[in-house]
């Protein structure tokens, strides 16, 4: 992962080390948040430049802000909406590994109640025309799953 804010010991913090502190005491560490936010913007505009290249740790970062949004929810919907669009509007072109974990990122804030089931649905409804057989796969099981589970919480099961 890439190098970010320096720790206790002077070494620089990991996303996944940020990540553990923001989950742990999201108001210390917001600044950190905000600019990791910043930099994923800086990064869509890059990538919308060309969005065939390969994007370092462009994906971990979406992971990153997946994870640690919930903490931020006004920053949430910013994330969730860029990342949707990124995906709508580029998954074409995207790196195979990137549009997957771009997807993940989705599947995570839809998980955690960020995202609209509705708009994620239609969403990788559109996806299913990438000729990305892993992803489209990873798709199919996720609707299922949760198509399964909604009606799960609906329905009335009598012994």
């Amino acid at each position: 992962m890439g190098k970010k804010q320096q720790g206790d010991n002077g070494a620089p913090l990991t996303l996944l080390q940020l990540q553990n502190l923001i989950k742990r005491d999201p108001e210390s560490y917001q600044e950190e948040f905000l600019q990791q936010l910043r930099h994923f913007d800086s990064s869509v505009e890059i990538f919308t430049l060309n969005p065939s290249a390969d994007s370092n740790n462009f994906g971990e970062l979406a992971t990153f802000l997946a994870h640690t949004c919930t903490r931020y929810p006004k920053h949430g919907d910013h994330v969730q909406g860029r990342t949707m669009s990124l995906l709508e509007n580029y998954a074409s072109v995207m790196q195979p590994l990137l549009r997957r974990e771009m997807c993940q990122a989705v599947m995570m804030m839809k998980g955690k109640g960020d995202a609209r089931v509705i708009e994620v649905f239609k969403l990788f409804f559109k996806l299913f025309k990438v000729k990305d057989k892993v992803l489209r796969e990873s798709l199919r099981n996720h609707i299922t799953t949760e198509i399964k589970r909604m009606n799960a919480k609906t329905q009335k099961n009598q012994v």
